[in-house]
């Protein structure tokens, strides 16, 4: 079980497969902001949403205003990576713990 388990596996017809009908989503997208990706087709962001966006969103305290919903993420994180959770068994994660917990801030929250 190591790196030659690794690339056959990687080699075999079964994943081929699988990797060649999924869509896998790249980081760049993940980093986009959803305004710049609302628009279908489009790849690049215009130069005009790059400078509006920047200027907007000039600082990080959105992002870090929320200890307790950090921790929680961070927890989590670290609770798939120890059980080996894949991605897909995590994906919708946020909306279960909705509706596990309505009347939480923290749930409210999550992603």
């Amino acid at each position: 079980m190591g790196e030659s388990a690794l690339k056959s596996h990687m080699a075999g017809k079964k994943h081929s497969e699988i990797m060649t009908a999924q869509v896998n989503p790249k980081i760049t997208d993940l980093l986009l902001t959803s305004s710049i990706r609302q628009g279908p087709g489009r790849i690049a962001p215009t130069s005009k949403e790059i400078l509006t966006d920047q200027a907007e969103n000039n600082t990080i305290a959105p992002f870090i205003a929320s200890s307790q919903c950090l921790d929680a993420e961070l927890k989590w994180s670290l609770k798939c990576v120890e059980s080996h959770y894949s991605y897909n068994s995590c994906k919708d994660i946020s909306n279960l713990f909705q509706d596990m917990f309505p009347d939480s801030k923290i749930a409210e929250k999550f992603s």
